[in-house]
């Protein structure tokens, strides 16, 4: 039995980087950046209208000003600006060369005979200057960035139409048991229906990955060799749930060894989730989940995502943010790391009502996991806590 900060090492010490591939602008969303993003221009690419208002020079700023016409985004810049004159200009037009300066039309007034007046004390330039944004060649988005709406709009501005982004991994996901039904299906007898097989869906689509769904397999070594090895032959990671304790129907493990897998850990010190295995199958991760579903969720986020994660990054983020308990929180046995479901309320951290691994109603409203040292049995109120975000 190893401790999990013993288990995330060795596998993310095992991570092997997606390839790359080039894909369109929306596609892009939701999946992470391969290459550093340069700018092809300047931004602004000229000076640029920050106001409504009219452009002037700022030595002429309190005299009566001639209007020499008016300029909207993206109108012919004009090439030059009489003395005494302005130009009406809209929020976003080129700004004439001649122009340092321009007032609001909040700050103006019209004069009988036509001329334009600024009618206030002072004001700032109102200018854009080109580049001030960002220099051509300057980098505007870092390689493993997440792809999120604003990105799109910044690869846009830069002529950047052919995205470069990890490829997702694909995720098979197998289910063990002969005592599991599909969810469309009312079980019946000593049947209940599969949890396990459609969160682990859920929980690697929202990593970003692709999830291959290869249904219920039968408690038969043989039934598992064959699926197992189908698994393996199209994708990236395997994910199986059930099968991994010590009982006469978990096969996981001797079927592994028996396909070549080298089992790098199959027990840890933690609750919930003490059977839980890793191994590596060639250059297939395989994850052995307990099938019980609250250890299976759990696992995933201490295990799996990180592992995801730096598969399409080549580095993983701490999912976590720390809080202070509302509460004080006590267990009746210590000896492994124990996590607990907790709700968020006003900036305080309170445990949900938890009845062990088979209880995954408890986390309906759960906002994230909080864990029990080895050998802690209370954390008291007040104490700053680290939650694991779901």
């Amino acid at each position: 039995m190893i401790s999990l900060t013993e288990a995330q090492a060795i596998v993310l010490q095992t991570t092997q980087q997606m390839p790359t591939s080039q894909v369109d602008l929306l596609t892009s969303l939701g999946r992470h950046l391969a290459v550093d993003v340069v700018s092809d221009i300047d931004m602004p690419p000229f000076r640029k209208a920050a106001v409504d208002g009219y452009a002037c020079r700022r030595s002429e700023l309190f005299c009566s000003l001639s209007l020499s016409g008016i300029l909207a985004a993206g109108s012919d810049i004009p090439q030059n600006l009489p003395p005494q004159s302005c130009f009406k200009i809209m929020t976003g037009a080129q700004v004439p060369e001649a122009s340092d300066c321009i007032f609001m039309v909040e700050q103006s007034s019209l004069t009988p005979d036509g001329k334009v007046v600024f009618t206030g004390a002072h004001t700032n330039s109102n200018i854009c200057m080109q580049g001030e944004d960002c220099r051509t060649g300057e980098i505007v988005v870092k390689r493993n960035t997440y792809i999120e709406p604003q990105h799109i709009a910044i690869f846009a501005s830069v002529g950047y139409t052919q995205v470069d982004v990890y490829r997702k991994p694909r995720i098979a996901v197998i289910v063990t048991g002969d005592e599991l039904t599909e969810p469309d299906k009312k079980p019946e007898g000593s049947h209940i229906r599969n949890s396990n097989g459609w969160q682990l869906i859920a929980q690697v689509m929202k990593a970003g990955a692709e999830a291959d769904y290869r249904g219920i397999v039968s408690d038969k070594e043989a039934s598992l060799c064959e699926a197992i090895s189908r698994a393996a032959a199209t994708n990236d990671i395997i994910l199986l749930t059930g099968g991994v304790s010590m009982g006469d129907y978990d096969f996981v493990p001797d079927v592994l060894q028996q396909l070549g897998a080298a089992i790098l850990f199959k027990e840890l010190a933690v609750q919930p989730g003490r059977p839980t295995l890793f191994a590596r199958l060639q250059d297939v991760a395989v994850f052995g989940l307990p099938g019980n579903p609250v250890s299976t969720l759990v696992q995933f986020n201490l295990l799996v995502r990180p592992f995801i994660q730096r598969m399409m990054t080549g580095n993983h983020e701490e999912n976590y943010f720390k809080l202070p308990m509302g509460i004080t929180h006590s267990r009746k046995k210590a000896g492994r790391q124990s996590f607990f479901p907790v709700q968020i309320i006003n900036g305080e951290v309170f445990p949900v009502r938890y009845n062990g691994s088979a209880h995954i109603l408890s986390f309906a409203g759960a906002d994230g996991i909080v864990s029990f040292a080895e050998a802690e049995l209370t954390i008291l109120k007040g104490r700053t806590v680290r939650i694991i975000s779901l």
